[in-house]
């Protein structure tokens, strides 16, 4: 069977269960693009991401991806404490899904690759999204700004966009402090919070990643993980569910915990099999 559907009908079975987290919940969601039509794999439409925002604005606590190791080490909330989080920087992000955050009250933090909005020609070819154009795709720094002044907060999401555990150390090291350094310059003020492109614990963040990364500056780093905010979590290795084209079912099976469990399987199973089952 291949990967995509055994996932499927895992995440099928595991909706329908009853709520596997109880006492304190503290979950992290990972959005990209959210735009009306193009083929971006990990495209949340406009209508459903509205949905989800308004279902987070009226049964969950929505806090600031800055706050989130803090919360995690206070006492519980009757309701699930939620923080939204935006990778790459696709121009939608600006143009749609702002719009949308704004009328919900929903604050978010955009993860930017610095390359990409600089139109760097050597990371433009290098990005092989389905659906992506050079043209109008990313974010310009204009909308960054725009999405700042709007109470929104920026993160990096390196230069390159290239997965740290596939690069020697100083390599990296010279990707994050370059992002870190464009944006701090560009925004005029500090950036400490950091999501490490890919993001999959094991297989694209290694200890050494998470080492450099500390060493250029960052002091909060968002990984991409199936389960929620644990107390034991470090600042550095915050885990987030992907949000692409969930309904709304699987998009609150998230946020209340019944899906943890695949992210546990992804914290324990070998990496052998973890690779031959896919990406």
């Amino acid at each position: 069977m291949p990967f995509g559907a055994l996932k499927a009908g895992v995440e099928a079975v595991l909706t329908r269960m009853p709520q596997s987290v109880r006492g304190r919940r503290l979950a992290v969601l990972c959005y990209h693009s959210a735009h009306p039509s193009a083929e971006f794999p990990t495209r949340t439409a406009p209508e459903m991401l509205e949905r989800q925002m308004r279902w987070l604005r009226e049964h969950c606590r929505v806090v600031r991806f800055a706050d989130v190791w803090d919360e995690a080490r206070r006492p519980g909330s009757s309701q699930p404490t939620v923080a939204v989080t935006f990778d790459d920087g696709h121009a939608d992000n600006h143009t749609t899904a702002l719009p949308i955050l704004l009328r919900y009250e929903i604050p978010a933090t955009f993860f930017v690759a610095t390359g990409l909005i600089d139109r760097d020609p050597e990371v433009i070819a290098a990005r092989s999204w389905r659906g992506w154009r050079e043209t109008d795709s990313t974010l310009t720094w204009e909308q960054v700004l725009d999405m700042r002044d709007h109470g929104m907060d920026i993160g990096s999401h390196g230069h390159t966009h290239t997965a740290l555990a596939r690069l020697p150390d100083a390599a990296a090291f010279s990707d994050l402090a370059r992002s870190k350094q464009s944006l701090e310059e560009r925004l005029g003020e500090r950036v400490v919070a950091m999501a490490y492109p890919k993001g999959r614990p094991r297989r694209d963040v290694l200890p050494a990643s998470v080492h450099v990364a500390r060493g250029v500056g960052f002091e909060h780093g968002a990984t991409v993980l199936l389960r929620g905010v644990k107390r034991s979590d470090e600042p550095m290795m915050i885990p987030r569910f992907p949000i692409a084209a969930d309904g709304l079912d699987l998009f609150r099976a998230k946020v209340m915990g019944r899906l943890d469990l695949i992210g546990t399987l992804q914290e324990r199973a070998p990496l052998s099999l973890l690779r031959t089952l896919g990406p």
